[in-house]
């Protein structure tokens, strides 16, 4: 069974994130090597911050890395919503 990994927004935001190259770096090889061993999630709501960021290149490339690399969208429930209060 393939461990499942949720990814908020921070994460592929730091791909292209090169105001701190290390945690650029580290986060690249990642997605590269390791991101494979594991099933990638995110909510609608990381996509909707994705959504507001301003600079359309940084927006268009972060949607285009969770296309890549096959992350799921789930949906928001009312058990998420409980949560978040």
């Amino acid at each position: 069974m393939t461990t499942k990994l949720y990814l908020d927004t921070s994460i592929p935001s730091a791909f292209y994130d090169n105001s701190n190259p290390r945690r650029q770096f580290i986060t690249k090889k990642w997605f590269e090597h390791d991101s494979t061993q594991f099933e990638l999630y995110t909510s609608s709501i990381t996509f909707n911050e994705i959504e507001r960021i301003k600079n359309e290149f940084n927006k268009l490339n972060i949607e285009s890395l969770l296309y890549k690399f096959k992350v799921t969208q789930l949906p928001i429930t009312s058990q998420s919503e409980y949560l978040n209060d």
